[in-house]
């Protein structure tokens, strides 16, 4: 070889990415279930939106139900303990005309859900003496309830 080409071996040194494990756990007084944890309120007086800001003062939001699987984990979960209706975070949006969650997440499942009338704007599960199945009823949101449930990631 002639010293104006000298042949260069190069050593490639490969980095995998680490894969870290998130071991998903829920603070004290919250219940993992799925990748979420959940918090059940239970009050007298509070409607909707107190119902909202004492979630959002615990760092979490109004429960969004996004799935069958995840409305049947929850109320195979709650069932039992709550047989009270439970605020869930949607609600009516008056200037787009439609149904939302408070994290904006799509609207993509409904458990049976048929806003009955139209001053009510804000929803929850049914009380199981109404359906077993707890499908979800829209409730005025000044109208009191006993039970809110708050959600947040299981890693925040």
């Amino acid at each position: 070889m002639d010293d104006n080409h000298t042949t260069r071996k190069y050593t490639y040194i490969i980095q995998t990415p680490l894969l870290i494990s998130l071991q998903k756990s829920c603070r004290d007084g919250w219940l993992l279930l799925h990748v979420s944890c959940y918090f059940v309120g239970l009050t007298n007086t509070d409607d909707w939106y107190m119902a909202r800001d004492n979630c959002e003062a615990m760092s979490s939001h109004l429960a969004v139900i996004t799935s069958e699987s995840e409305q049947k984990e929850v109320v195979k979960k709650f069932n039992a303990s709550i047989p009270d209706s439970i605020w869930l975070g949607g609600f009516y949006d008056l200037q787009q005309n439609l149904w939302k969650w408070p994290n904006n997440e799509t609207w993509s499942f409904n458990a049976s859900f048929q806003p009955r009338k139209e001053k009510e704007k804000c929803m929850c599960i049914r009380d199981i003496s109404y359906s077993p199945s707890r499908e979800w009823a829209s409730r005025k949101c000044d109208a009191p309830n006993k039970r809110y449930l708050c959600e947040k990631n299981s890693w925040s």
